[in-house]
């Protein structure tokens, strides 16, 4: 089988371009051949490594004209595109983003190739995931409502699969959740050795209690919410550190945040770190107080790592955490509920070992690599099948009609 990924455009810095890793490492090895076509790729030095990895685990990589001041209906990047399809036999597109769906449709006119979409909501601070498209299909004719559905939507959080159903109207049976996928051999808690070394490498002590938060620099990821509440946990106790990781446009804000901050003496600052394993593994308590997530990898990723998270009640909060049992879920701004939920942390020392516990089983149970390529793969084949099923049957109304 060879399937497109088809992306407005790609950032190999981001959570996406990591999703799209993971997942083509998972399918190349079931069998699947993954062509790559794609709009501009951006990418700094730190993200090297990982442009380096999508083309290694591509069959191809073929660049199409659609800069990104340009909408996504684009003639001849619907050219480059539908002369890829023919020239490598792609026989399933598979769409990283709902905007590529009217450029999908004008590319395959005359040739139905089926498509199934991912939504990846942006995690910087534009506007939220879908509202432009559910404003066009309200004010649309249902013929061209079909321009911005796909056969099938691949929704990575229940939140997703809501919107699908919901918002964009899809039947239910057409929308598969498929939460992002971890590798649970590479994220996994730490030796006693392992702690240790990581805790060493940003300048943290073996026995304080270290809160971390790993993603991107950001205002939706809510590093502000974050240094505010820490300070009360902060004042109550010595033993207590901050470690931020990360890079972004808000960087030079932050570190002004954390100057300013009376307790600053407690806080670790680093940029971008190449492995967020060294600082899942330093760390006791996650926290992503973000306005708004797609899925929230960074907290799968520290699950399985045996470390607590606290998150808001974003997309993929309710498919990650059973609150107070392997992490908790605050509500969206809310810094006292945040300051209480770490006091709690801090003052409860023995709960924290049954729930560090609870966080990387349940993780290791429902957000591995092989969990995502496995219901990956279905909703390719349910697609297939069903192209399969209408080509017999058009044969055979085709083959009585000619007998007539």
């Amino acid at each position: 089988m060879t399937v497109g990924f088809l992306l407005r455009r790609i950032d190999c810095n981001d959570g996406v371009a990591s999703h799209l890793e993971t997942l083509m490492r998972g399918l190349k090895t079931a069998g699947v051949e993954v062509v790559l076509l794609t709009g501009p790729v951006h990418r700094k030095d730190v993200a090297a490594e990982r442009f380096n990895s999508l083309a290694s685990l591509s069959k191809e990589w073929v660049i199409l004209d659609l800069p990104i001041t340009q909408r996504a209906v684009n003639r001849g990047a619907a050219r480059q595109l539908a002369a890829a399809i023919a020239r490598l036999k792609i026989q399933l597109l598979h769409l990283h983003g709902v905007s590529t769906l009217p450029l999908a449709r004008l590319a395959t006119l005359g040739r139905r190739i089926p498509t199934v979409a991912t939504a990846h909501p942006s995690g910087t601070s534009t506007r939220g995931p879908g509202r432009k498209v559910k404003e066009v299909i309200r004010l649309t004719a249902p013929i061209l409502r079909r321009m911005y559905l796909p056969d099938s939507a691949i929704a990575i959080s229940s939140d997703l699969q809501n919107w699908f159903t919901e918002d964009l109207r899809m039947e239910p049976s057409r929308v598969h959740l498929v939460p992002h996928g971890i590798d649970a051999s590479h994220f996994r808690p730490p030796t006693t050795a392992e702690r240790e070394e990581s805790r060493d490498h940003f300048g943290l002590g073996v026995d304080e209690l270290v809160i971390s938060l790993v993603g991107r620099y950001e205002p939706v990821k809510r590093h502000d919410l974050l240094i505010d509440a820490a300070a009360s946990v902060f004042s109550a106790s010595d033993n207590v550190r901050l470690l931020l990781t990360g890079s972004g446009g808000y960087a030079e804000q932050i570190s002004k945040m954390v100057q300013s901050s009376p307790l600053s003496e407690r806080i670790r600052l680093f940029g971008p770190v190449k492995d967020a394993r060294t600082a899942y593994w330093a760390s006791d308590i996650f926290v992503l107080p973000s306005d708004r997530e797609g899925f929230g990898l960074a907290a799968a990723e520290a699950m399985m790592c045996g470390v607590i998270p606290i998150r808001t009640a974003t997309a993929g909060a309710v498919d990650q955490i059973s609150d107070g049992v392997n992490g908790f879920m605050i509500p969206i701004g809310d810094r006292d509920m945040l300051a209480r939920r770490l006091e709690w942390l801090r003052d409860n020392p023995s709960r924290r070992p049954e729930m560090q516990n609870s966080a990387a089983h349940f993780a290791r149970s429902n957000f591995t690599t092989e969990i995502m390529v496995k219901k990956t793969l279905e909703a390719y084949l349910t697609l297939l099948d069903a192209k399969a099923t209408t080509e017999r049957i058009a044969e055979r109304r085709f083959a009585a009609f000619a007998e007539e």
